[in-house]
């Protein structure tokens, strides 16, 4: 009951996790803040340098006669490289990796692209397909990927490019200048003629459809016309620079030369042909426009400034309303909505409860897009740091140059050209800024818009060569993706929540010196940065920043975190004790206005004071640890938690099928119970360093032990605040020093029990998840058909939060653990080895919550009695057929032999009849001892 309390208790906790996807959802920008320079950059290195391109790209490259382009696939790991008709794919995360080369084609590459291909179209060891357009056809590789034989931990160790002849086209004299795949398998390609063009492939040739077949989606009337006429009928072309898929919404956007945007509709399952619904020919003064873009883009300013270098698609999870961003060459950035119910200067869009609910006239599967409007601008990013203040436009700073960007999961980087000559790169990145706004900045955290607040970093480095491509490596999370439905886990979540089980975002840069990988530093990695570095300083500053709740969640996240240096966990554990950081718990001290105006009242005999109601049990100001703790487990649990366990399948409801992964319930039971033994070494040195939640409530005893755990500087602060109060205050309590610590005391068992609550979850929850990950090991489906018809009922509704605190739960684990060992008993026969002794250990070790030890004691002598019964009937076999052996025996003439053969076995029967009877006996002692306890 206190952990069922303990959860609906501190459902307000979860506020700031919901607030900060609130703050996703709504946009009303404000000024950039730098960040601190005392902190670590948020752009660190990973490689331990700046890799040269392999020697055979090199020497290749020497010899170039045509062109020469480069970029990255993070989706197989490997950096690629295309001079005149060769193609060189290698590892960039590994150094001296021998690149494979392709020379399949004649003519000269233009366009490399990879995509995943649809679904029975090709074999299934082809997991991509490479998309080479050479300047006269197009063709299709497929791509293996596996592990090195004998080891499995790579999947991307060994690639292989499978050429399939029938799948080329010509390319009718047109030079592919970009390429987009979208989630369903479709291939698109930007010309050089200023079109659109899809790729259609099939398994086989149809009276209807060619295997493989080019279709220009743009153009109109063009399509009839010979392809030389447009040139003088429709004026020069503007090449395609840029083609952006937007899987979520099945939108396909591209870029020309002339920064023109135009927009295509790809349907609500995105298979349907591409269709033209809207273009924006004039950027400049559709951004200019808006109240925001006014002090951004000037009408009639120098165009190579506004000219668009970048596109990017808002995932719904940051917005319902901005589809698109667009970035400048001097990094100035623009959004855009496909949606003509959205205006300009609207918010983002969010539910209030926090939940993902996309309103009707928002959602892509009833609304698609018709238009493309701006409906917000912002400056370029800052040029100088400004360490705590707002960043305002300097029309004297120096102007960006942006030669590449990404965007990914609310982080802009941004590359620009540095040195004298320009033939180095400078990353500047702009993220959510996920600290407590200060006071100078109005963010409404209520109903209201809150605000787009960023923060923005540097790599403390220059990057040699000229920056080609920036990809991100796909993020995975160690959960399974029955714990992240509906979507991909880092578009889902914000860098709060995401840091609890993913890595630090890997980033990589291709320039024409190297491949670079980075990685984007968490707000965990730099808190475990400054704790490595022990800087008090910094490390007050990072908790005052984003508060101690979330400072302290992050504590618990490093100190419960496996393959941790002991140094770093003391470091964390010590900073979760000092109360300079995350403050103590306090009693509420009863002095406000009501009890002063009551005591007044009593005072001068003026009747009855009948004001501010008074709590009898107030509970305390809770300390920033307690609250972190909370918001902890909280998001630990938040995965599965409402979750349901067992369920008929969607296509039989006769088969019962385990809806979470294993996967998921073993990383999640391994952090439960990190988290467990840090919070009871926790305990164990705060009972040795003299505090005791279960010490005496008052008296010198109290204040003795108090004395002892608090540090000497931390109860002369307190004594001064009371000193302080003035004789108002002492003419109130009497003592007030000792009053005030036997109410800090009174604060501080009452958080040690709350902690030992959230301790018993922990444990309670990892012993569910044990349990459910040894039925889900078992055959689900034929234990649950030895519930009963109500158990069945019940089970189809259970959800991990009822297994874990109360109502069904219990009852309906213990029958499961029976289903579960009578399944084994007819399975194992009885007590063998890997039959119920070694099941029965371990769950009565692992989780002894839902399997008592009279529980194993039970089961593990009904296996022995089963047993028993298989070895009466064996011997009752034996003396089946012992006279047909005796009557053989007896043919053969041979008495003596006849004889002591029969002597013999009917020894061994009676042996054997004494043993299982005594054997018996004592299981039957057992099952009365165990049922009488």
């Amino acid at each position: 009951m206190q952990q069922h309390a303990f959860v609906v208790h501190y459902r307000g906790l979860l506020q700031p996790c919901t607030r900060q996807q609130a703050r996703k959802h709504r946009m009303a920008l404000h000024s950039l803040l730098r960040c601190p320079v005392q902190w670590p950059s948020m752009l660190r290195v990973t490689s331990p340098a700046l890799p040269d391109l392999p020697a055979m790209v090199q020497d290749k490259y020497r010899m170039c006669q045509t062109v020469c382009f480069c970029g990255v696939l993070p989706e197989i790991r490997r950096a690629w490289a295309s001079i005149d008709n060769s193609l060189f794919l290698w590892r960039y995360d590994r150094s001296g990796d021998v690149p494979v080369e392709y020379c399949g084609e004649e003519q000269a590459i233009v366009c490399v692209g990879l995509a995943k291909p649809r679904s029975g179209v090709f074999l299934a060891a082809i997991q991509h397909v490479l998309v080479l357009a050479t300047t006269v056809e197009i063709v299709l590789l497929g791509v293996c990927t596996s592990p090195a034989k004998g080891e499995g931990s790579d999947p991307y160790e060994e690639l292989s490019l499978q050429p399939m002849p029938l799948y080329s086209i010509p390319s009718d004299n047109v030079i592919m200048t970009s390429f987009a795949a979208s989630a369903t398998g479709g291939l698109f390609l930007g010309g050089s003629d200023g079109h659109v063009y899809e790729i259609q492939y099939a398994a086989n040739d149809g009276w209807r459809q060619k295997r493989m077949s080019k279709v220009r989606v743009t153009g109109g009337l063009q399509q009839m016309l010979p392809t030389f006429l447009p040139s003088f009928l429709f004026g020069a072309a503007v090449p395609v620079d840029k083609l952006v898929v937007d899987d979520e919404r099945q939108i396909l956007y591209s870029l020309s030369a002339n920064s023109a945007i135009q927009v295509f509709d790809l349907g609500p399952s995105g298979s349907d042909p591409a269709k033209k619904v809207a273009e924006l020919t004039d950027f400049l003064g559709e951004v200019a426009r808006l109240p925001t873009g006014r002090n951004v883009f000037t009408l009639g300013e120098d165009k190579r400034g506004t000219a668009i270098k970048y596109l990017a698609v808002i995932p719904m999870a940051e917005s319902w309303k901005v589809h698109l961003m667009a970035v400048t060459s001097n990094g100035r950035r623009a959004y855009f909505t496909t949606n003509s119910l959205v205006r300009g200067g609207s918010s983002w869009g969010s539910s209030r409860d926090g939940r993902a609910v996309v309103p009707s006239h928002l959602d892509p599967k009833k609304t698609r897009p018709t238009v493309l409007q701006a409906i917000d601008a912002r400056g370029p990013l800052p040029q100088a740091p400004v360490i705590g203040a707002r960043v305002t436009a300097d029309p004297n700073t120096r102007v960006m140059d942006v030669t590449a960007a990404l965007y990914s999961q609310g982080t802009l980087l941004l590359a620009e050209s540095a040195g004298p000559d320009g033939r180095a790169t400078r990353l500047l990145l702009a993220a959510r800024n996920y600290t407590l706004p200060p006071p100078s900045v109005n963010v409404n955290l209520g109903s209201g818009a809150p605000g787009l607040r960023e923060v923005v970093s540097d790599l403390q480095q220059i990057i040699p060569g000229e920056t080609t491509a920036i990809s991100c490596v796909p993020q995975t999370s160690v959960l399974g993706p029955d714990a992240h439905p509906g979507g991909s886990w880092g578009a889902m979540q914000d860098e709060l929540v995401a840091q609890m089980f993913s890595g630090p975002p890997q980033l990589v840069v291709v320039s024409t010196a190297g491949v670079l990988e980075l990685e984007r530093r968490r707000p965990v990695d730099v808190l475990q940065a400054l704790l490595q570095e022990r800087a008090p300083e910094k490390l007050q500053q990072f908790f005052e920043a984003y508060g101690a709740p979330e400072a302290a969640a992050m504590c618990y996240l490093i100190a419960a975190s496996e393959n941790q240096s002991l140094r770093l966990v003391e470091e964390a554990a010590n900073a979760l004790e000092n109360p300079l950081l995350v403050g103590q718990p306090l009693m509420p001290d009863g002095t406000g206005a009501g009890a002063e105006a009551a005591h007044n009242a009593g005072a001068t005999g003026g009747g009855i004071y009948m004001g501010t109601a008074v709590n009898p049990n107030p509970e305390p100001e809770w300390s920033g640890a307690h609250k972190g703790l909370a918001l902890y487990i909280s998001r630990l649990l938040a995965p599965v938690w409402d979750n349901k366990l067992i369920t008929p399948g969607s296509r039989d409801p006769n088969v019962w099928k385990a809806r979470l992964l294993e996967a998921t319930m073993t990383v999640l039971e391994q952090k439960l119970r990190a988290l467990e033994r840090f919070l009871s070494q926790s305990a164990a040195r705060r009972k040795a360093r003299g505090f005791k939640a279960s010490g005496a409530a008052g008296g010198g005893d109290a204040g003795s032990l108090f004395l002892g755990f608090l540090d000497d500087s931390t109860n002369r602060m307190h004594n001064a605040d009371n000193t302080a109060a003035g004789p108002a205050g002492a003419a109130a309590f009497g003592d007030a020093p000792f009053v005030k610590r036997q109410r800090m005391w009174n604060a501080f068992i009452m958080e040690e029990q709350r902690n030992n609550a959230i301790r018993q979850l922990a444990s309670k929850a990892a012993q569910a998840l044990l349990l459910l990950r040894t039925v889900a090991a078992a055959n689900v489906n034929r234990l649950v058909n030895r519930l009963s018809k109500d158990a069945q009922r019940v089970l189809k509704d259970l959800n991990f939060r009822d297994l874990v605190l109360e109502g069904s739960g219990p009852s309906l684990a213990g029958q499961l653990v029976a289903a579960l060992v009578a399944d084994q008993l007819e399975t194992n026969g009885g007590g063998t080895a890997g039959g119920v002794a070694e099941l029965a250990n371990a769950l009565q070790a692992g989780a002894p919550a839902y399997f008592r030890d009279q529980d194993r004691q039970f089961f593990q002598v009904t296996g022995a009695l089963l047993l028993h019964v298989v070895q009466l009937a064996r011997i009752a076999n034996v003396v089946h057929i012992m006279p047909a052996q005796y009557e053989e025996a007896c043919c053969c003439h041979n008495v003596s032999k006849a004889s002591k053969y029969c002597h013999g076995r009917l020894h061994q029967i009676i042996r054997s009849l004494q043993l299982a009877f005594d054997n018996t006996v004592t299981v039957a002692c057992n099952l009365q001892a165990i049922d009488s306890v």
